[in-house]
């Protein structure tokens, strides 16, 4: 480790042990970012032709901007557009500079504030940094990246993540609802929960929720049956296998000395795999924000990390059945129409001390289970039994409202309108 990594690090234990002194020298910081990139926004007059692009803070290429893009490049309305994609690791994601109009840069670099700085477009999923406000002339796409079952920004009721306060999480909130132009919803439930969820009416912003359903999700509709077997083939999944996708998501009271989520799962594999038999393959998924989680090396025959699967799409149209817990893959994969399962070890605790939910779990089209035992009955019985019945299409029609496999036209459309 540099000598100047040494100093960031030992400041940031420093201040994790100080909070007030860590939220002086958080705001001190950030009012430094937006007069930087103030300043950039006036030294880099803005193209009506370019697009930026980023994921989950750069990880990755996917999600809805992934599929907005695509939709550009098939779209003749855009042929004479440029592209700009946000990548952490820009050297694994040189493949896109096979399209001519396509470019990529660092993120948080020189180039990529200039990028911001510069398009017309922003295309982003986990909200912009907080130092970044588009000018009038810019349009702000905020895809978000799941319906929430768990409470989130405004709504928030517990003080259970360490990094900040509910006071400053609500303030973060309200200040990113009051920069989107548009905000893409899915749902009837979606319309009311981010507009409550962002402040909006604070922000006297709530027109900017609009009803395209999520461009990502329109692969579910549309999706090749040659696609699946294609995928099993290049994840190396042996024939005949049933799949079970698990997405746990992450809990704001798992996280380690460096101040990064991890994740411990009640998950008893050994059990799990004795009722189950050999007939079965957990593909496991973990959330974007744990950077840690056990995964025994016992049972690699039986289990398979596909974290760092770009789309997580590929492992929807594969699987047989979900496991989840509060995560939003659950309304994503709801399109579908296939069995789910609901592993709430936790529930209680989960319900009355992390976060809370916005609607009551006995909505979910499918069981509820605490144990490895009860998860492995529930996978048996619906392998056998599964029907895509009278709860599940109450489900569809309020999570899923918007949802038909057209919702990357419907925002091509909107983002030609203008704002």
């Amino acid at each position: 480790m540099s000598n100047g990594s040494w100093i960031r690090e030992s400041l940031k234990k420093y201040s994790r042990r100080h909070p007030k002194l860590l939220k002086m020298f958080q705001a001190s910081r950030e009012k430094i970012k937006e007069r930087e990139f103030a300043a950039c926004q006036r030294e880099n007059p803005v193209d009506e032709k370019l697009v930026v692009f980023e994921s989950y803070w750069g990880k990755s290429y996917s999600c809805s901007p992934r599929a907005i893009y695509e939709g550009m490049l098939r779209d003749s309305r855009f042929e004479n557009y440029r592209f700009i994609w946000s990548f952490e690791d820009v050297q694994a994601h040189q493949y896109l500079l096979g399209n001519p109009r396509t470019s990529l840069v660092k993120r948080n670099s020189r180039e990529y504030h200039q990028a911001f700085a510069r398009a017309k477009f922003w295309i982003y999923n986990m909200s912009v940094p907080e130092y970044m406000t588009p000018q009038e002339e810019q349009i702000y796409v905020e895809t978000w990246h799941g319906t929430p079952l768990k409470r989130v920004g405004y709504d928030t009721i517990y003080e259970s993540d360490y990094r900040r306060s509910r006071e400053d999480t609500i303030a973060a909130f309200e200040k990113k609802g009051a920069k989107v132009d548009y905000l893409l919803s899915p749902s009837v439930f979606y319309d009311q929960v981010i507009t409550s969820a962002f402040g909006l009416e604070r922000s006297h912003n709530e027109k900017a929720v609009v009803h395209t359903g999520y461009p990502r999700n329109d692969y579910l509709y549309r999706y090749d049956p040659k696609d699946r077997e294609e995928i099993r083939r290049k994840l190396g999944i042996p024939e005949g296998k049933k799949l079970l996708l698990y997405t746990p998501t992450w809990r704001e009271n798992q996280y380690s000395d460096q101040g990064k989520f991890t994740y411990h799962t009640e998950l008893d594999l050994e059990k799990l795999f004795e009722i189950l038999g050999e007939d079965y393959l957990l593909l496991y998924r973990s959330h974007h924000h744990v950077s840690s989680y056990d995964l025994s090396p016992n049972y690699q025959s039986q289990v398979m990390d596909v974290t760092k699967v770009e789309d997580i799409n590929e492992l929807y149209i594969i699987s047989d059945m979900l496991i989840t817990d509060y995560s939003s893959t659950l309304f994503d994969y709801g399109n579908l129409g296939r069995p789910m399962i609901f592993y709430m070890y936790d529930l209680e605790e989960y319900q009355n001390q992390i976060r809370g939910f916005y609607f009551d779990v006995e909505e979910l089209p499918g069981p509820i289970v605490k144990t490895t035992k009860e998860l492995a009955e529930a996978v048996l019985d619906l392998s056998e039994h599964f029907q895509y019945g009278e709860k599940y299409q109450k489900f569809q029609k309020k999570f899923n409202t918007y949802e038909d496999g057209s919702a990357t036209e419907r925002t091509l459309n909107l983002l030609l309108r203008g704002k």
